[in-house]
């Protein structure tokens, strides 16, 4: 069976149990009725933080290329093609694209229920009918943007978490990379990013596919390893909404890092924030990679793999800002956390 056909849904799954299942909370939706059309005929839900986005996309507009399967949209057109109906349609398609210029803002990725309808309503379907699904399923693998033009709202929707095509930073650069420190080649520095994004989707799967734990843990334990959710947002509060190091405030850079990496931690330590530090994208990657480490009380160590001028340029070495709570020094020493060669 080829890979578009395997995601073709076959089952109606209720939409309100799909948004629950992705840890959206849907309190306020279960008091007034699953069919409640002001929840249930949404095409697109959120967490408030915007840690979860849901889509509801047609499995008909699914494409297949090279590096897997994709959508194509732009949905600001699409809002144009059916202002002239009224409705609540185009208020349902605004409301995607404000989530997908979320997802691409903040660096989420974002989950899919893919619906179809029946083959028999297809052939009796004539021009101009509106499509109504009669398959809804979830999509067990998240998605991500690769592309969006805040110009035009032409977008590019891609399965899986891989390196395809954009600049994503932390959601896609896993934290549990190499722990030994080579010579810094373009060759080894672009092996090294394909090796964490290949690590980072093995871990999103095998978290996705566990059956141990209840599905509110796992949902928890998937958004901690892109550093979002419940995770991100304890370290937003302890560390004032500000890089741990430089005391940037824009949360739109800040990066939610483990400290000990996702592999060598267990479930309690991954959603552990004593296990974690908000720093700037770039200081992430550093720290990622092993380039800075910091000793228990907070200072930081540079790699000797890092010249004396960037060093200079990037103003390092530099301290943490606030002492290290008494939980993160005590079982998640830095200076014996990850190998570095200083």
């Amino acid at each position: 069976m080829d890979l578009l056909r395997s995601l073709k849904p076959s089952t109606k799954d209720r939409i309100m149990d799909l948004v629950e299942a992705v840890g959206i909370d849907v309190t306020a939706w279960k008091a007034s009725g699953p069919a409640n059309p002001s929840f249930c005929y949404q095409w697109g839900f959120a967490s408030d933080d915007r840690s979860r986005i849901l889509l509801c996309l047609w499995y008909d507009d699914c494409e297949l290329d090279a590096d897997g399967v994709l959508q194509r949209w732009n949905f600001r057109d699409y809002i144009k093609q059916i202002e002239l109906d009224g409705g609540p349609k185009a208020g349902r398609a605004r409301r995607v694209d404000e989530l997908l210029q979320d997802a691409w803002r903040l660096k989420v990725p974002i989950r899919v229920a893919l619906v179809e309808e029946s083959e028999r309503k297809k052939a009796a379907k004539k021009e101009g009918d509106p499509s109504k699904p009669d398959f809804r399923e979830l999509d067990p693998v998240p998605w991500r943007l690769t592309h969006y033009d805040w110009m035009t709202g032409e977008c590019v929707l891609r399965r899986g978490l891989g390196d395809v095509d954009r600049e994503l930073d932390s959601v896609e650069r896993g934290h549990g990379g190499p722990t030994v420190i080579a010579e810094v080649t373009p060759e080894n520095e672009v092996a090294s990013s394909n090796q964490r994004s290949d690590e980072l989707l093995e871990d999103l799967i095998a978290e996705i596919t566990r059956t141990d734990i209840p599905s509110t843990t796992r949902d928890a334990l998937i958004q901690a390893r892109v550093g979002q959710g419940s995770f991100r947002a304890a370290l937003i509060k302890a560390w004032d909404g500000r890089c741990a190091v430089t005391g940037c405030k824009e949360l739109a850079v800040l990066r939610a890092s483990h400290v000990k990496p996702w592999r060598r931690s267990n479930d309690s330590e991954r959603l552990d924030s004593s296990n974690g530090l908000l720093l700037t994208a770039n200081l992430d990657a550093m720290f990622d990679t092993g380039l800075i480490s910091f000793t228990d009380d907070g200072e930081m160590l540079l790699s000797e793999e890092i010249g004396v001028d960037s060093a200079a340029e990037l103003g390092l070495p530099a301290p943490l800002r606030i002492a290290l709570s008494e939980n993160t020094a005590t079982l998640y020493g830095f200076s014996s956390s990850r190998a570095i060669s200083c």
